[in-house]
This record gives structure tokens, C-alpha cells and sequence, in this order.
């Protein structure tokens, strides 16, 4: 085991494009369903930590928000409209890991 717990410790930043392609359904009662397709694009901001507890055993942590922005979709079915569309995503990961 090591003296100097900061020998066992890893930090990261990313930052990086993030691109999704989304299918968008919509049913409405009273006209019909309507369907739409769109690829967004966005800014991923992340932070992890990694922290080594002995020369086995590790556990990490990392947070990443990914903003797609503001976008319009062109929905048509029963009649043409734009959805208007705020897509924001907030991830928690956790584990731990063994090394043999």
C-alpha cells in the first residue's frame, strides 16, 4: 500500500462536441400522429476522479453534462408544424475497479 494517498489519485476534465439523432413521434386525439428526425449537436463538459486504495482495488467517479441547445424539428403527418426543442442531459457514472 502506498504512503502518499495523491500518488493514488486521478483527476480529468473533458470538454468535446457531442452529436445525437433523434425520431420524434407526436400523436394528437383530434388530428393524427405526426413523426420527425433531427441530428443535434452540443458541448459535453465532464469531470472524473479515479482513486487507488490499494495496488488492486480503485473506485471513480464522473459527471458529464451534455447541452444540445435549442432546436426545431419539422413534424408532418395530418399537417406540417415545427417543434421547438430544448434538449439538456445531466450523467452520474460510479464504479469501482479490480486490477489483477
Amino acid at each position: 500500500m502506498c504512503n502518499d494517498r495523491f500518488e493514488n489519485f486521478n483527476s480529468e476534465r473533458d470538454i468535446a462536441l457531442a452529436s445525437a439523432r433523434y425520431e420524434y413521434s407526436y400523436t394528437n386525439q383530434n388530428t393524427g400522429a405526426y413523426a420527425g428526425e433531427a441530428t443535434h449537436t452540443g458541448l459535453l463538459l465532464g469531470l472524473g476522479a479515479e482513486f487507488a486504495f490499494d495496488s488492486h482495488w480503485s473506485v471513480k467517479a464522473e459527471y458529464d453534462h451534455i447541452d444540445y441547445g435549442r432546436d426545431s424539428v419539422g413534424m408532418s403527418g395530418g399537417a406540417t408544424f415545427n417543434a421547438s426543442l430544448a434538449n439538456v442531459e445531466n450523467i452520474v457514472k460510479a464504479g469501482a475497479n479490480y486490477r489483477f
